[in-house]
């Protein structure tokens, strides 16, 4: 099951596959040389050979097809239609519980998202903002109180034993909902247009991203500073964070105290470098994290959980949190931050919402801006299949933000229709009618064995084979040269 877990075998595997193939492959070779050799009838051979391929079959089968209990896949979509909000909002995962697309297909909409249709500025968006991602999954695990808010991410899906008033509960699942949720269309301003999306620490990419709506200074987000480090050198050169532990054998220290304010605050720890989404990172799991003595994560990041830390909230008693460094880094976001919890929370409320429902592949509502709110920021994946009209007239969708939609406004109320054809859906549609309708015509002509060329099908078979062996080398030898080579 190495492969199918992460996408690539291991030395072990490799182990375990030559103890089964150099045993099979000396009885097929056998069975073969006995059967030339005239020792085994066809028939014996046949059965032989059958009995083995079936083997082989079960053997490979139980390697690359995981059986899996359907316990998770039945919690989860027993959770369908029990929340019971017509509105637009999203709903996010505490943890990677599950795999990501059964919250979609239990009816829930979700950032949580595993194909290889979505779009690259889609990954790195969602990846800048704090939420794990990797190979083409996208995830709603991580984030903060900024992001979480900015994406409409209106519900909590969390085990039950962890849950605290929830909304719905069933199972071992329960829901939370979170009161203070924004819609996903946010009326605004044109300085969305200038937002520097460069990558940097995720928790201040986060607030950028919240001053540049709100149109505040203010800024909510801090950085704490460690009050202790054993056996670690911490500096920083340019963006990057470079920690470099002074015995290599030996794991390094950070100690982190946040003290109380006068407003709650939200206390994440973050561990990135790449908006890319590769399968693997060389800071996964580098840190274990604990909390006030106790431990949070053993291995942090790691491929499935590579987002936004949460640590608790600091209210009343300071928070000690200390970070156990197992390797040298050196990576453009590195440390503990906090949100005001109160500060966010006003800059957010600030920012108009539009009312906006899903139906299907279309998106309706109403805004209303104000003098000089030019807008309509989307948390909507931007693609170029959307189409868009804005009090009737047809406008085009802006990619603003990164991987985000933005909409022109009109000072007053504005009606809102968004709808979604995949892109190459109409060229498609003519090809499949243009060639059902001549299927049946050249199926007849060639019945009669009067049209059919030699030629054309040499032709055609000559075009096939190296067209073949281009995607052969591209998508199957390439990558695999790549790995031993690079």
């Amino acid at each position: 099951t190495t492969y199918v877990r992460s996408l690539w075998s291991d030395g072990e595997a490799l182990k375990a596959f030559l103890l089964f193939f150099l045993p099979a492959a000396g009885l097929f070779s056998l069975v073969l040389c006995l059967y030339r050799a005239g020792r085994l009838s066809r028939r014996v051979m046949a059965v032989c050979m059958s009995v083995l391929v079936l083997t082989e079959s079960f053997f490979y089968a139980n390697c690359f097809i995981v059986s899996r209990s359907d316990y998770t896949h039945r919690a989860v979509m027993a959770m369908e239609d029990l929340i019971g909000d017509d509105s637009f909002y999203r709903v996010k995962n505490q943890a990677k519980n599950y795999d990501v697309n059964l919250t979609g297909a239990a009816g829930m909409n979700t950032l949580n998202h595993y194909t290889s249709l979505t779009r690259t500025t889609t990954m790195q968006s969602l990846r800048k903002m704090g939420y794990s991602g990797y190979w083409m999954e996208i995830s709603s695990v991580g984030g903060d109180l900024i992001a979480d808010r900015l994406t409409g991410q209106k519900y909590t899906l969390l085990l039950a034993e962890e849950a605290k008033d929830p909304l719905v509960q069933k199972g071992p699942l329960a829901i939370l909902e979170d009161p203070l949720a924004l819609s996903p269309g946010l009326i605004c301003d044109s300085r969305i247009e200038s937002f520097d999306d460069r990558l940097r620490e995720r928790p201040f990419y986060n607030q950028q991203l919240l001053q540049t709506l709100s149109g505040s200074d203010f800024s909510p987000t801090h950085r704490h500073l460690p009050e202790a480090e054993q056996n670690l050198t911490l500096s920083q050169n340019g963006s990057y964070t470079q920690l470099i532990r002074t015995d290599s054998s030996k794991t390094g220290l950070l100690e982190y105290t946040i003290l109380p304010q006068t407003e709650r605050r939200k206390v994440y720890f973050d561990c990135f470098d790449s908006a890319e989404n590769h399968l693997s990172e060389p800071y996964y799991k580098a840190a274990a994290i604990y909390v006030n003595g106790a431990l949070l994560r053993e291995e942090y990041p790691t491929q499935k959980d590579n987002g936004l830390l949460y640590l608790g909230e600091c209210t009343d008693e300071p928070m000690r949190v200390s970070v156990l460094l197992k390797k040298d880094l050196s990576v453009r976001s590195f440390g503990v931050f906090s949100v005001e919890a109160e500060t966010a929370e006003t800059m957010l409320s600030g920012i108009p919402q539009a009312d906006l429902t899903v139906r299907g592949r279309t998106v309706t509502g109403s805004a209303v801006a104000a003098e000089g709110q030019d807008r309509l920021f989307l948390s909507i994946p931007y693609d170029e299949g959307w189409s868009a009209r804005v009090n009737g007239e047809k406008t085009k969708p802006q990619q603003v933000l990164g991987g985000w939609m933005a909409l022109p406004l009109q000072e007053g109320e504005n009606e809102i229709a968004l709808s979604y054809t995949p892109p190459g859906f109409w060229a498609g549609l003519c090809l499949t009618l243009a060639g059902a309708g001549l299927l049946f015509p050249l199926w007849h002509l060639f019945s009669l064995r009067r049209y059919r060329s030699a030629l054309l099908e040499k032709l055609a078979f000559g075009l096939f084979l190296p067209l073949f062996a281009a995607v052969v080398s591209l998508v199957y030898l390439m990558p695999v040269l790549l790995w031993i080579l690079v």
